[in-house]
């Protein structure tokens, strides 16, 4: 289920961005889903907020200064960012924890779809 949660966690994100640019607002179409907070902190994985739509040009530049980066995104990502970056508090999943994921990013993706 794991690997679910992988698979559609950018299909949501693709989806949230207008007309697939890139978020960045550089005029580019996007091409990969972006984990503002890194995704090896499995309590912001899979969680919408903590993703963002980018060129491949952009994308890279979010690695090279990541706080710099997430400060220029909109203000619920920014303020998740500001509010979550910090937390190193770990989070142990369970199957169950990634149906739900699953089911929840999947209901995301058809409001944003619809």
């Amino acid at each position: 289920m794991r690997n679910k949660c992988t698979a559609i966690w950018p299909k949501v994100i693709e989806a949230r961005a207008p007309h697939g640019m890139c978020e960045r607002q550089c005029g580019r179409i996007g091409c990969a889903a972006h984990h503002i907070i890194l995704r090896v902190r499995e309590k912001f994985r899979f969680e919408p907020l903590n993703g963002v739509w980018l060129c491949s040009d952009c994308h890279s530049m979010a690695h090279l200064d990541l706080i710099a980066f997430a400060e220029n995104l909109d203000v619920a990502r920014v303020t998740f960012n500001r509010r979550n970056r910090d937390d190193t508090s770990a989070a142990k999943r369970y199957a169950s924890d990634y149906e739900n994921i699953y089911w929840n990013l999947k209901y995301a993706l058809g409001q944003l779809c619809e």
